[in-house]
Parts: structure tokens; sequence; C-alpha cells
């Protein structure tokens, strides 16, 4: 069973005050179409394609039957209707197969009603998508400074070990989407020195330079898709990036190393990283 919502809104439900909000067309949500363009190649088989293709925004259609118990509850419904799908951007929420995923949506065009009788309408909008990927769950890792502290062998008649505990200053998530999903990093000082986060599968390094010194209480935010630096969320840092490796959240399971020439223990990368799909 698939349920589509929007901001104080679920279709295919009927609500506290006997509202049923139907739905019957939603069009649109598939696969978003593709930039390329062939030219036929002069006295030759084929085309060439020119720029590499990307993804295009996506344009969905939306709609179906709404009826109230009542001539005022049914206005409500409209006001409601045309309140909710608005001009700035809110959140696009299909349910389906037990999974969840979302897109950010604004009105194109207008919304239609067409009064069936003084309590039920049919109604119509055009949604228009700028991203074309689809988005699911929020995923988060964390991870210290690679270290090993403890251990130690006791030559007993009967030996015996005390393990030591060993971070490996590596965080895994997995994208369960087909597509390469935003990445948000955050580092807590303190930690100094050279320091880098690293995305094993890809190599891709995010380096600063040692001249960046983090204290105690303070904090980096990184977005990875944006190519933003900013400590305690305000102060651009971009300019202590010394290795400009920005990495994504790629389809299947993402490690991270994080690493630095100084000795801080309390040093913490945390990673957030948002499923994706075409």
């Amino acid at each position: 069973m698939t349920t589509i919502s929007i901001p104080g809104i679920d279709f295919d439900t009927i609500d506290a005050n006997g509202t049923d909000w139907g739905i019957s067309l939603f069009d649109g949500w598939g696969g978003a179409a593709s930039t390329v363009t062939l030219t036929q190649k002069p006295y030759a088989a084929g085309a060439w394609t020119g720029s590499p293709p990307q993804l295009k925004s996506r344009s969905v259609s939306i709609g179906g039957i709404i009826s109230a118990a009542t001539p005022a509850l049914a206005l409500a419904a409209e006001d409601l209707l045309n309140a909710s799908i608005t001009l700035a951007p809110f959140t696009l929420t299909v349910n389906q197969a037990g999974g969840s995923r979302w897109a950010k949506a604004m009105r194109q065009g207008e919304v239609t009603r067409d009064y069936i009788n003084d309590r039920a309408f049919k109604w119509g909008a055009t949604l228009a998508i700028p991203d074309p990927l689809k988005y699911g769950q929020s995923l988060t890792a964390s991870t210290k400074l690679p270290s090993t502290t403890g251990g130690l062998t006791v030559p007993f008649t009967v030996p015996f070990t005390i393990d030591a505990t060993t971070v490996t200053g590596q965080c895994s998530l997995t994208n369960a989407g087909n597509a390469t999903g935003p990445v948000t990093a955050r580092i807590d000082g303190p930690c100094s020195g050279t320091t880098t986060i690293t995305h094993n599968g890809t190599g891709k390094r995010l380096q600063f330079g040692s001249s960046l010194s983090l204290p105690e209480g303070q904090f980096m935010l990184i977005d990875m898709t944006a190519h933003t630096v900013l400590e305690q969320g305000q102060a651009d840092r971009l300019g202590y990036v010394t290795d400009y490796g920005w990495s994504g959240f790629e389809p299947g399971v993402n490690t991270w190393s994080f690493a630095s020439s100084g000795e801080d223990d309390g040093a913490v990368l945390t990673i957030t990283a948002t499923e994706a799909w075409q």
C-alpha cells in the first residue's frame, strides 16, 4: 500500500472531522528525465551526445476527490489544501513497501478545484521538485581519533592477558539507495595538527592545515555537498582546507577515517548521511 503526505495532510485517509482526503492521481514520481541530446553524425552512423547528461528536475501531478461531512468542512479542506501546497519548499513523503522516501516540492501553477456538490470537490495540483533525487533516512555514526590503550601480558605460572582498548578512527554507514546522498561532518574539539577525513571507498580526502586548531568545547560543521566549513556553525573556515576531497554517501557501505597529527584524545568526528534514490 502506498500513502502520500505533505505537512498537515495525509492523503487517502479520513481525518478526525470525517473528511476523506482522496487521491487518485500521482504521476511523475518515477525516475527523473535526462538532459541528454543527440546530434546525428554527418555521413556516419550514430550520434554525438554533447556535454555529459544530467538528471533534470521533476514535475509531479497530484489530484483526487475530497469529500466532507458538511459544506463548512469542505471549504475548510479547500483552504487547508491551498495553504499546504505552498510556494515555499515543503516535504512530499511517499511511504511504500514499508519504506519512506521524500523530496522537497513547491507549488507550480494553481491548485484547481471543481465542486461535485456542496460537500465534495475534485482537486489537482502540479508540484515542482528541483532536486531530482528522492531521500530516505538520515543516519549518524561517530568515532574518536585512532588509539590503543591498556593491554598487558603477565608471566604467571598460567599466563594471561589484559586486553587493550582500540579505537579504529573509522565509522561506517550504509546507503540503501541507488544514488549518492548528501553528507555532513562535525568535528568536536580539542583537535589540532593536520586533520583529515577520508572516504575509504573513493579515497577522497578532506584535509585541514595544521594552523587550524579547534579548542575543547568548539566544533566544526562541514557540508560535503555545499562545500562549506563553519566553526561553531557560523565562522567560515574554508580557507584552512588544503585538500578538497569532498565525499558523498555512495550506495552500499561507506567508511570514513578520521586522523590528525595532533594528540587529542577527546576529538570526535560525527558523520551524518542521508539515503538517496534516483
